[in-house]
């Protein structure tokens, strides 16, 4: 079991009531295959309005301009 809670040390508790941060952890969320499952989620979720904006600059390009302007 790992303490991280910076306010408040004490491991009674999953989280900090002041802050939230999580103060303990298993062994589990410590590997390598949770740290590169959560980074490569972190880098490939994309937005569904980015990917209509650029399909959108790819098939119209001169619509988002027009659309835009006031």
């Amino acid at each position: 079991m790992w303490l991280v809670g910076v306010c408040d040390p004490r491991p009674a508790r999953v989280y900090c009531p002041r802050c939230g941060e999580k103060m303990r952890w298993d062994k589990k969320e410590l590997s390598l295959r949770v740290f590169l499952k959560d980074a490569v989620e972190e880098i490939f979720n994309v937005d569904s309005k980015f990917l209509k904006t650029v399909r959108l600059l790819l098939t119209k390009p001169g619509f988002l301009t027009k659309f835009l302007k006031v």
